[in-house]
C-alpha cells in the first residue's frame, strides 16, 4: 500500500502544475480562437459576393424586361438617356455596391447582343465583387 501514497496526498497542485496546466490550455484556447476568427472572415467574403450576385441577377432581369417591352435596341439604350444607339455602358450605385452595365450593340443579322454587368465594391472599380454576362434578343 506505500506504494498509493502519493494518490493520498492533500498537499495540493505546485506552481510548476498550475503553470504547466495554464500553457496547454491557453494554445489550445489560441488555436480554436484561430479558428473562429477565420471562420467569421470566411463568412464575410462569402455574405459580400452572395449580395453582389444578387445585385447583379437583378440588374440582368431589369435589362432582360427592357429587351423585351422596347422596341429594339435603340429604343431600350434611349430609355436609358444614351444619345447614340451605339454601345452602351451606365454607372450606378446600388445598395452600396457600384454597378456597370454594359450593353453592346446586336449585331444587325439576328438582333442578338451581349449584355454585361459587373459589381464592385466601390466606384475605384479595383474590387470586382460579381460578374454576370449574357446574350439578349433586341427585336423591333
Amino acid at each position: 500500500m506505500k506504494e498509493l501514497k502519493w494518490l493520498y496526498n492533500s498537499k495540493g497542485l505546485t506552481l510548476v502544475e498550475v503553470m504547466a496546466s495554464i500553457t496547454i490550455l491557453s494554445i489550445i484556447i489560441v488555436s480554436f480562437l484561430a479558428l473562429f476568427i477565420q471562420s467569421a472572415r470566411t463568412n464575410q467574403i462569402s455574405q459580400d459576393i452572395t449580395d453582389a450576385t444578387y445585385i447583379a441577377q437583378t440588374e440582368m432581369e431589369k435589362i432582360y424586361n427592357l429587351s423585351n417591352t422596347s422596341d429594339g435596341y435603340c429604343s431600350a439604350v434611349s430609355t436609358l438617356a444614351a444619345e447614340t444607339c451605339e454601345d452602351y455602358t451606365l454607372y450606378k450605385d446600388v445598395e452600396g455596391y457600384y454597378v456597370e452595365i454594359q450593353l453592346f450593340q446586336p449585331d444587325p443579322d439576328n438582333d442578338i447582343g451581349n449584355v454585361l454587368v459587373k459589381v464592385y465594391e466601390d466606384n475605384s472599380l479595383s474590387k470586382l465583387e460579381a460578374q454576370m454576362e449574357t446574350i439578349y434578343s433586341w427585336k423591333e
